[in-house]
């Protein structure tokens, strides 16, 4: 099984990433749920403020990328850039998801401490999780010899850099707070 998820690990990341959208707009279909819609593109657009930057400067041919993928790309990089926007996308989906399984409802109606702290621990979570797929799967790495961008646990022999745990502290609190406007919008 391990082997085969290596070989195709590209494949399934994008089927993944470009099936999110049809699974919101699935979600979104029931009527206590229209929300949903808006607020997976609310997260793909806070993904793309990260992705844009990391994978232009990490582009093929790159001089200081932030991340090196290991092995060649399927497709063009930028059809894995959108993935990865649309992956943001649905992991805020369920880090909402989260939310209304382990908050009092109603929720996303008004600032609650316990929802921001779900959402956070859900992105620091989650955020290592993404990069050890990436990497026992051989597909990318960040690079951790940059001072900005340490190495701040390991996990196996596997770094888990700074920068990915660092987006996924912050971004979670902007998600939440337009979450809350998006949300009770109507």
């Amino acid at each position: 099984m391990a082997d085969f998820l290596k070989v195709h690990f590209y494949t399934i990341d994008l089927i993944i990433g470009y099936g999110m959208p049809v699974l919101a707009f699935l979600l979104s279909r029931n009527p206590r749920r229209t929300h949903v819609w808006r607020l997976f593109w609310l997260g793909v657009a806070i993904g793309m403020c990260w992705e844009f930057p990391i994978f232009v400067l990490s582009a093929p041919g790159a001089e200081s990328p932030v991340l090196v993928f290991q092995r060649g790309l399927p497709v063009h990089y930028a059809w894995i850039l959108v993935s990865h926007t649309l992956w943001d996308g649905g992991l805020f989906l369920a880090g909402v998801g989260l939310v209304h399984l382990l908050c009092r409802s109603p929720v996303l109606v008004k600032p609650r401490l316990m929802e921001l702290c779900v959402l956070v621990a859900w992105g620091q979570i989650s955020a290592p999780v993404v990069e050890l797929g990436g990497l026992y799967n051989e597909a990318w790495a960040y690079r951790t010899d940059y001072w900005w961008n340490p190495a701040v646990f390991q996990i196996g022999a596997h770094d888990i850099p700074l920068l990915p745990q660092l987006m996924w502290l912050i971004t979670p609190v902007l998600f939440y707070f337009l979450a809350i406007r998006v949300s009770t919008k109507g």
